[in-house]
């Protein structure tokens, strides 16, 4: 369309034509700008932050990253093959002030505490959640409380020395406060600032999620990796630049805080 009058002609079509080669790249970038960081952030590790306790037979489903779905799909985060499951039955969500689940439309719908769910809601420890028919227990990966530091050995009136008991515990000790955290039973143990962290150092420059201890079931033994922190961590003086084996004795220096590895007992379960 041409609009003419006098000397100048206008076509139309050519200035919107114009307009749309440079609006659709503002709009790509601004989508992108809203959408990455939640995927970025959804993808981040944070380690094991709470479990879903199955009542039928006991077992731990490990619940990391800040979203994790549930359903009988296997796209699902927790797939649970039960009938009365939807494939896309619910979600779990992190949050700052802790986990909530929120329903996503399940035909058998989602229960907490024998109530039925029809917004997000808040978990606390020990709440029960129904999926269907499949009963669970969550359990929140909350800070450890320190307590004292093992014994390396019990010194009797008579000076003979026993060995500590044959009890398994792996700890990480505090050299300046003198505080033991005990983390044998968990999967990962998060070391930082944050308040979502097992073990919180209250340190300047210690990053939110600045280091993470976690458990392989198949050597029995604890590794460290640092979560891409400000400042680094240090094991035994070196930089941790990839997940690293814990031996008994390893030290572990985070901004100053010198943390030491100890593993008590026999062997760990």
């Amino acid at each position: 369309m041409i609009i003419g009058g006098g000397l100048m002609n206008i076509d139309i079509s050519l200035i919107f034509g114009d307009a749309a080669r440079w609006i659709m790249p503002v709009l790509a970038l601004l989508v992108a700008a809203f959408c990455v960081p939640s995927l970025l952030k959804g993808n981040k590790k944070i380690g094991v932050t709470g479990y879903l306790v199955n009542e039928a037979n006991g077992d731990r489903l490990p619940l990391s990253g800040y979203e994790v779905s549930v359903g009988r799909s296997k796209a699902c985060d927790i797939v649970l093959g039960y009938n009365t499951v939807s494939r896309f039955h619910a979600v779990l969500s992190k949050h700052k002030n802790g986990w909530r689940v929120t329903d996503t439309r399940s035909k058998t719908g989602t229960y907490i505490n024998a109530e039925k769910i029809d917004k997000p809601r808040a978990l606390a420890d020990g709440d029960t959640i129904v999926f269907g028919n499949a009963v669970f227990v969550f359990v929140e990966n909350a800070a450890i409380e320190p307590e004292q530091a093992p014994e390396e050995h019990v010194e009797h009136a008579d000076n003979e020395e026993t060995a500590p008991a044959d009890e398994h515990a792996d700890y990480i000790i505090d050299e300046k406060t003198g505080s033991a955290y005990r983390i044998d039973g968990l999967i990962t143990c998060m070391i930082g600032s944050g308040d979502d962290v097992q073990i919180k150092l209250k340190r300047q420059n210690v990053s939110a999620h600045h280091a993470m201890l976690v458990f392989d079931d198949g050597t029995g033994k604890w590794s460290v990796t640092d979560m891409d922190s400000t400042y680094g961590t240090l094991l035994n003086g070196r930089p941790v630049r990839r997940m690293t084996q814990l031996d008994d004795g390893d030290t572990i220096n985070i901004c100053g805080s010198t943390l030491t590895f100890r593993t008590t007992g026999g062997e760990s379960a």
